[in-house]
């Protein structure tokens, strides 16, 4: 999707009913748990220097063969071929299992991650682009065909099921609503839905910039890195404001950590790192002389790849939080398929 033409910003508020639908979909439905970022849990080498053990997903939308590597630094420890096309995100799960999924395609692998074991596969009727698990709360989202997108919300009380127009992208959520945004690709807008939890009912809000690469609840208001400017939405009156930060217009990835938060960005071709405060005022900024094409928060470290190739050379860069300052750099493994994805363990 393009991006939208300059408009007048219109805030409104619209109460919708659920729309149930009932469908069964094939195999286990497909969860989602938010890991605790555990600093505690970090490996470090006999010199207590820091292992970064990361997975790697190299899959292509149409071969059957996709590959999970597991590299400790620049060592590639454990290697698995997948029967699954088009394998793009991974998640951790409740049970400490991994989930490997795709948005084109409706495969589900669950993987054991210390061993890398296939436990389960399974097929959703829609391919999976969405998936949160919580004790209190779950939520799955299929992307059913150009015209549907359907989002399953289990709380400890009820069930509701929507049928929202495409593309779903983002969610996230706190203690009383859940959060999605999704580009209306027909209508050429965005627009950010709030789902009661306790009820249900939905509150449409229309949005001036599209394209989130993230969102995130911080304090009491949404952040959402959208083509041009952060978008910002207060819970608690309604506003919905946009921030423009030192000429960014490619915001991607967002970390909360000690009291700070972090956002990955593209300026002028270079990657880019910034803290801010709570209140998104900027601390600090970093721009590295490469751009990156998949960037990753976990604990005090962003991890930004860089590829050439179409996708079969990478370079992984890691930097601390603390100072910018780049700690390390290695080359990935190359596999048959470009690389499409990681997960730092």
């Amino acid at each position: 999707m393009g991006k939208l033409s300059k408009r007048i910003l219109v805030i409104c508020s619209i109460i919708i009913l659920p729309i149930v639908i009932y469908s069964t979909f094939e195999g286990e439905p497909v969860e989602k748990s938010l890991a605790v970022d555990d600093e505690s849990k970090e490996s470090k080498d006999e010199s207590g220097a820091l292992i970064h053990d990361i997975l790697l997903i190299y899959s292509h939308p149409s071969d059957t063969n996709s590959y999970i590597s597991e590299i400790n630094n620049d060592k590639e420890v454990n290697t698995i071929k997948l029967d699954a096309t088009g394998i793009f995100d991974v998640n951790s799960k409740e049970n400490g299992n991994l989930l490997l999924s795709s948005d084109m395609v409706n495969n589900n692998v669950e993987v054991e991650p210390n061993k890398l074991d296939v436990v389960r596969k399974d097929k959703t009727e829609y391919p999976l682009n969405l998936y949160i698990s919580q004790p209190n709360l779950k939520v799955q989202g299929f992307n059913k065909d150009t015209q549907s997108n359907i989002v399953k919300i289990t709380t400890d009380k009820d069930t509701w099921e929507y049928d929202f127009p495409p593309l779903v992208r983002n969610i996230s959520f706190n203690d009383s609503f859940v959060f999605i945004f999704s580009d209306v690709i027909e209508e050429e807008k965005s627009v950010l839905y709030k789902i009661d939890r306790e009820t249900g009912k939905e509150e449409l809000i229309n949005l001036e910039h599209n394209f989130a690469s993230d969102m995130e609840v911080i304090s009491n208001k949404v952040v959402i890195t959208t083509e041009g400017n952060l978008t910002v939405y207060d819970i608690d009156n309604g506003e919905v404001s946009y921030i423009a930060l030192d000429d960014v217009k490619n915001f991607d990835q967002i970390h909360q950590r000690n009291e700070r938060v972090y956002i990955s960005y593209m300026k002028n071709g270079k990657s880019g790192v910034m803290a801010l405060e709570k209140d998104l005022k900027i601390i600090s900024s970093k721009e590295f002389e490469f751009a990156h094409n998949i960037s990753k928060f976990k604990h005090n470290n962003l991890y930004l790849n860089t590829t050439s190739d179409y996708g079969k050379n990478n370079t992984l860069r890691i930097v601390n939080l603390d100072d910018f300052k780049i700690t390390d750099s290695f080359k990935l493994p190359v596999k048959d398929h470009k690389l499409q994805n990681l997960y730092v363990k």
